[in-house]
């Protein structure tokens, strides 16, 4: 019988600890060391622990924000509602009617958009915490005042994130994940990748797509500096993998293949690239060739499973993987021939 899973935050302690000044997330206008990332977590933990019963309900671009709100729900033991930015406000309005979070963090609409999805209707006792455009932490006002004393310790099995995927009918439809369906995503791709200290993993995409999201948390989980973009862009990415000297590089396949673009069309070499995984849609085939040519250092793997349920396949090129078909079972994955 495998141990019990220890809450997904607890690793940044000792992340902190150990390497308390090293940057841990980084971005183009923002980065936090080790420590002012345990710092944030445990702080904004302590306010989210305070608020009513519901979980945080999240409708922020790409930022430190959202990265350190998720793992703050974590920590508190509550569940973080990740909701993207560009919906319309009614669709936004009536997930969050759905949902019933505690509270809203969400950006100030610029002149001339809709307001905020709660604008003249939300529920009375839902707190809207307002936050200006691309928000660094030191925009974030308080979300409630903070519990006092240390917090408990959550449940590995408790639920910490609601994504969403969009449907045929155009509504968005949410999933709900455990700490510990996580924790063992995060230990899988460990055991298959050693992801660890010495890498530096480069989440180009999105946190509301649920890969770059769990890029960046798995990444900081391994005690490794994570790389992320207000918005993906090829040349950002490019430049973000070479000044960073990234070890480890998440996308879906168009992505990829735009970085890969980009990267023949500069002459640059993504030397550094010592993986990259690929989720979200087939490869194309025949562009492996030019792939390798960018990242000579690379091992490409691509993996397949859904946002409800992480890993389910996994077709890495060292592997010999016939063309078209998805590779093997994910370690810890069962397949049953009905």
């Amino acid at each position: 019988m495998s141990a019990p899973f220890a809450p997904l935050c607890r690793p940044f302690a000792d992340h902190a600890r150990a390497r308390a000044a090293a940057p841990a997330l980084v971005f183009p206008d923002e980065g936090l060391s080790w420590a002012e990332l345990h710092a944030a977590i445990e702080a904004r933990a302590a306010e989210i622990a305070a608020l009513p019963p519901g979980g945080l309900a999240l409708r922020l671009a790409n930022s430190a924000v959202p990265i350190v709100l998720v793992l703050a729900c974590a920590r508190a033991g509550r569940e973080a509602h990740v909701l993207d930015p560009g919906w319309p406000a009614a669709t936004a309005r009536a997930v969050l009617d759905r949902l019933a979070p505690a509270a809203l963090v969400t950006e100030c609409p610029e002149d001339g958009e809709g307001g905020s999805p709660d604008e003249g209707r939300g529920p009375a006792d839902r707190r809207v915490v307002s936050v200006p455009r691309g928000p660094r932490l030191a925009d974030l006002p308080p979300l409630a005042a903070p519990i006092a004393g240390p917090l408990p310790e959550p449940d590995p099995e408790s639920a910490f994130y609601v994504g969403f995927t969009s449907g045929s009918t155009g509504m968005p439809k949410g999933y709900r994940r455990s700490q510990r369906s996580w924790l063992a995503s995060f230990a899988a791709e460990r055991a298959e990748f050693a992801v660890g200290p010495a890498d530096v993993v480069a989440a180009p995409g999105h946190f509301t797509h649920s890969l770059f999201l769990y890029a960046a948390l798995a990444g900081l989980h391994a005690g490794a500096r994570v790389v992320a973009l207000p918005k993906f862009r090829p040349d950002a990415a490019v430049r973000a993998i070479a000044e960073e000297a990234a070890t480890i590089l998440y996308g879906v396949p168009t992505q990829l293949e735009l970085i890969v673009e980009r990267a023949e069309r500069t002459g640059e070499t993504l030397a550094s690239l010592r993986l990259v995984l690929s989720s979200g849609a087939k490869w194309r085939e025949g562009f492996a060739p030019r792939l390798s040519g960018r990242a000579p250092n690379a091992l490409f793997a691509e993996f397949y499973g859904a946002s409800e349920l992480s890993f389910v396949a996994l077709a890495r090129g060292d592997e010999g993987v016939p063309p078209g078909s998805v590779g093997r079972p994910y370690p810890g994955v069962e397949v049953v021939i009905r």
